[in-house]
């Protein structure tokens, strides 16, 4: 194989391009393939201007543009989307059925939409709280747990691209939350989520016959203990098994308005 004659940026690294923030990306099996390649390397050139260290990324390409996913200290995982990011040159080495791309950041652009996200995300969080809050007061825990963890999401989010803006540009900190903010609604969501209790009422140390059901049902409580006192949890799916031998017993049953469950064990061998 007798590589052609490639353009000079092939052979450069993106960092040592000029005017702006590029990625270049080679594939064996497209064209296409290549591009997503140099969006990824765009990726990591703009990771290891804002964090100083190199972060495994993903990414996804759709029709609105480009996102992809960095690693978070208080959420798992956070998305962010990425505008400005154009393909400005490739190069196909068919000879060898090689295929390259050049992309380049377009900073005004990628800016003024995460600006956009900012002020969107500072728009949205009080309202997830206000929804978050009424669903505690109903007893309607899982969902005012779904709420917080959004509202947590939603900061992360806004945390990480406010330390991308406070790299790239001087701008002022309108609509930026603080780290701490995130790290108070992690609390609220842990303190919740550590207040769920599931509670055996009656049914244990039950003494079985083979092939016979259990003489009694066993009875469980669910409920979550809140400043107010506990609550019980309506129409929570409960999983049943046998964690030695088998037998015949209702999978998964729902608790009812007092939070209360009743299964029976049919059958135990």
């Amino acid at each position: 194989c007798v590589t052609a004659q490639p353009p000079d940026w092939v052979n450069r690294g993106a960092s040592e391009l000029k005017d702006g923030l590029h990625g270049i990306g080679e594939s064996t099996v497209s064209q296409e393939d290549a591009d997503s390649a140099a969006r990824r390397d765009l990726v990591k050139q703009l990771e290891v201007t804002i964090t100083g260290a190199d972060e495994t990324v993903q990414h996804e390409s759709t029709a609105s543009g480009f996102s992809y996913v960095v690693s978070s200290k208080v959420v798992e995982k956070v998305n962010l989307r990425i505008a400005g990011v154009s393909v400005v040159a490739r190069w196909a080495d068919r000879t060898c059925g090689r295929y390259f791309s050049l992309v380049r950041l377009d900073l005004k652009q990628a800016v003024e939409s995460w600006l956009r996200d900012l002020k969107d995300i500072s728009e949205a969080v009080p309202v997830l709280r206000v929804q978050a809050i009424e669903q505690q007061r109903r007893g309607e825990i899982f969902e005012a747990l779904a709420s917080h963890y959004r509202v947590l999401a939603k900061l992360e989010e806004a945390v990480e691209i406010a330390r991308r803006l406070d790299r790239l540009i001087a701008s002022p900190r309108q609509n930026r939350p603080e780290a701490s903010e995130a790290v108070q609604a992690q609390q609220v969501y842990d303190q919740i989520l550590a207040a769920l209790r599931v509670r055996r009422i009656t049914g244990q140390e039950q003494r079985a016959v083979a092939g016979r059901p259990l003489e009694q049902p066993l009875v469980l409580e669910v409920m979550v203990r809140l400043p107010a006192g506990d609550v019980p949890l309506r129409d929570v799916p409960i999983g049943f098994g046998f964690q030695v031998g088998n037998g015949d017993i209702e999978s998964v049953v729902r608790t009812d308005q007092q939070g209360r469950i009743q299964v029976v064990v049919q059958r135990v061998e």
